[in-house]
């Protein structure tokens, strides 16, 4: 599988780069052959300058905005698109064969994600985040590793109130729009370890940034 926002940027920016080299030459081209003039260094170096500024806003650009436009959905640009996840999710998570309303809030952008998870008693907030493709199935993952809290615990029998755990969802994706999040949790609660599924769907782009 491949870090699916790092690899398309690198690639997206190679192919930035190798179209201003080719417009570059074709003005070097055009200025020596055309108007049989032959440019000084200063001029050169102004031009080098102002295509350095402009490949950055585009990279930039991209990075915050444009990603997730409709501009990245053309034909010449559909292999740089990307999952847009941002906003709050909500639905059940199934542990233990019981079911509980769950949450999860992502902040994202093109090369970067993060998300934090609520439900009634617990929160988490992912250590590292990724967005996984996978070229044989053709698929995107979400996965993360993330810390938790919570105040539900039984003194006697005692749950952790800390503990860590690991989430693999697919992002289930219909005509380019991501419908549902699937997928399976564990983590390292003790005394016991707990493990089971979450099944959620797009709520709003406003994060609420807890529970309810």
């Amino acid at each position: 599988m491949k870090q699916h926002n790092h690899w398309k940027m690198r690639k997206f920016q190679k192919a930035i780069i190798k179209i201003v080299l080719w417009g570059f030459g074709l003005f070097l081209l055009f200025f020596n052959l055309i108007l049989k003039k032959t440019l000084d260094f200063n001029i050169v170096s102004e031009v080098v300058s102002i295509l350095s500024i402009v490949l950055g806003l585009i990279l930039a650009l991209v990075e915050k905005k444009l990603w997730k436009t409709s501009v990245m959905r053309l034909p010449f640009l559909e292999d740089y698109w990307t999952p847009i996840l941002e906003g709050r999710w909500e639905g059940k998570l199934e542990r233990n064969g019981k079911l509980h309303d769950f949450v999860i809030e992502i902040v994202q952008s093109f090369t970067s994600i993060s998300c934090v998870t609520y439900s009634k008693h617990s929160s988490s907030s992912a250590y590292a985040t990724k967005i996984l493709y996978d070229d044989q199935l053709k698929a995107y993952k979400l996965i993360y590793y993330w810390h938790g809290t919570t105040t539900n615990t039984i003194e006697n029998n005692r749950d952790s109130d800390r503990f860590e755990g690991f989430t693999v969802l697919d992002i289930i994706i219909q005509s380019r729009n991501v419908i549902k999040l699937k997928g399976t949790y564990f983590t390292n609660r003790e005394p016991q370890q707990t493990k089971g599924n979450i099944n959620l769907s797009f709520r709003q782009k406003t994060l609420k940034k807890s529970f309810e």
